[in-house]
């Protein structure tokens, strides 16, 4: 119970009344222990954690964004996404989040740079959630260095390949020109050949 007392104008009397808080400090609680088990389970994950605000700023990240990028969680919590993208603009970052409320869920690559410099390609997952009774945007950063890795790898065999298509192909051209100038000299001297040998010669009969 909660005990208010208020002052009753012109006069020298009071108002006193209890007022039940008993499900307002349930909710409380239950907003809290929810708040942990959120906490909890964003800081158990290997991937970066990002809950953004509509104001464009950070209202929280996990710890995994605190190891990989280097920043503390003070320093994050005066950030925003924009701070670390060097790949999207700022107004390009405002209008994702802008549009999280009609789109639900967004996908798409883009970088962060760390504390350090390092500049990490990542995959962004976001999706709307209610923290601290509140709207915002839940982004989960995986980093995908070793993917990029690989597909550049993909794209320099494929090179190869075409490389190696088309010197075959142009050794394929040059075979059969090859073989056919042969071919012609053969018939050339066979004729010339028959040219000079006698007319009963046994050669002229096969």
């Amino acid at each position: 119970m909660l005990l208010n007392v208020e002052l009753i104008p012109g006069t020298k009397k009071s108002l006193v009344s209890l007022i039940d808080i008993t499900e307002s400090r349930k909710a409380e609680k239950a907003l809290r222990e929810n708040e942990e088990a959120y906490r909890a389970i964003i800081n158990s994950m290997n991937d970066t954690v990002w809950v953004i605000g509509f104001d464009y700023k950070f209202i929280d990240v996990n710890d995994a964004a605190v190891r990989v990028l280097g920043y503390s969680r003070e320093e994050f919590l005066k950030m925003g996404p924009q701070d670390i993208d060097s790949t999207l603009t700022e107004e390009e970052i405002k209008e994702l989040i802008r549009n999280m409320t009609r789109d639900k869920i967004q996908v798409f690559e883009t970088t962060h740079i760390a504390k350090d410099g390092r500049v990490i390609p990542v995959e962004i997952s976001s999706s709307l959630v209610t923290y601290k009774g509140k709207t915002a945007v839940l982004s989960i950063a995986r980093d995908i260095t070793e993917r990029r890795k690989a597909e550049e790898k993909l794209n320099q065999m494929m090179e190869q390949l075409k490389l190696v298509n088309e010197k075959l192909s142009v050794v394929g051209r040059w075979t059969r020109h090859d073989a056919r100038n042969k071919l012609s000299v053969i018939k050339s001297n066979v004729y010339l050949a028959k040219k000079k040998l006698p007319s009963d010669h046994t050669a002229l009969k096969k």
